[in-house]
């Protein structure tokens, strides 16, 4: 029956909400490919409250309409700490078969995902997906796993006996020839994977997503980031509000871009 559901259109008004009474009361469990975007879909587990909206139809508008917008065709793009593939997936769709999007995800599960996702998706040729994770330095360290939350691995300690080892390499060894877009998003890891990638930054001056979250930096105003002041210092600027107090549970996306390539108001100040 729950393959049935795929065929109701998510754009008619009560069918996210339809679907979601309908998985609890039958208690659906397992995981099934969802749309997202065009024809892409996506695996998504029916447990998981951090992925299962995508089964509902409530897509990401926000990220796939930013990508559209700074995506094209024959660009390349770096998705680190791409977990299940969401951003890869559609950052593929934007840039073509001409495009190239690098995907690195250390925590082995979801790597496999990511790997199917890819897999069912036929982008073998468009996507190059690496188990590693990026940072500061090349070696091998251990990511530590969230008890309740599988997809919350990070490689700073958060008071968890749970860790498995992975390995870890600078963007910069890979030595790429051109970059137009990157997300960051690797659970407080942030400034090494961007210190470990400066030379490439300031060689292509690619627009960053950054995941700044305070369960991990603790902080007031964004001009107390680490990150903020790494990216300020080597040219890049974000329209993000300096001013803006930020709370314990403050967690968003910071753009941050090139002035010399991009006028002030093209970006958004996060996302």
């Amino acid at each position: 029956m729950i393959f049935l559901l795929d065929f109701l259109p998510n754009s008619f008004l009560g069918v996210p909400r339809f679907k979601s009474f309908l998985l609890r009361k039958f208690n659906f469990k397992g995981f099934f490919f969802a749309k997202i975007f065009n024809e892409l879909k996506i695996q998504v587990n029916l447990e998981d409250t951090s992925e299962n909206f995508l089964f509902y139809g409530c897509n990401p508008k926000t990220t796939i309409d930013f990508l559209k917008n700074y995506l094209k065709r024959g660009d390349i793009f770096i998705d680190c700490g791409a977990n299940i593939g969401l951003w890869t997936l559609i950052a593929s769709d934007c840039t073509k078969s001409e495009g190239r999007v690098y995907s690195f995800e250390p925590n082995p599960k979801l790597f496999q995902r990511l790997f199917k996702n890819i897999d069912y998706n036929n982008l073998e040729g468009r996507c190059i997906i690496e188990q590693i994770g990026l940072s500061s330095t090349s070696c091998s360290s251990f990511l530590y796993l969230d008890d309740n939350h599988h997809q919350m691995g990070s490689l700073q300690n958060k008071n968890t006996n749970r860790k498995i080892k992975v390995e870890l390499k600078t963007l910069d060894s890979f030595e790429l020839s051109r970059l137009d877009g990157m997300k960051v998003d690797v659970e407080g890891h942030e400034l090494d994977v961007l210190k470990g990638a400066i030379q490439t930054l300031i060689s292509h001056k690619p627009w960053l997503v950054v995941e700044l979250n305070n369960v991990f930096h603790n902080v007031q105003y964004i001009n107390q980031w680490e990150v903020y002041h790494l990216l300020i210092e080597n040219g890049y600027s974000t329209n993000f509000d300096t001013n803006q107090n930020l709370n314990d549970s403050f967690c968003r996306d910071i753009i941050f871009y090139d002035p010399s390539k991009s006028n002030k108001g093209q970006f958004p100040p996060f996302l």
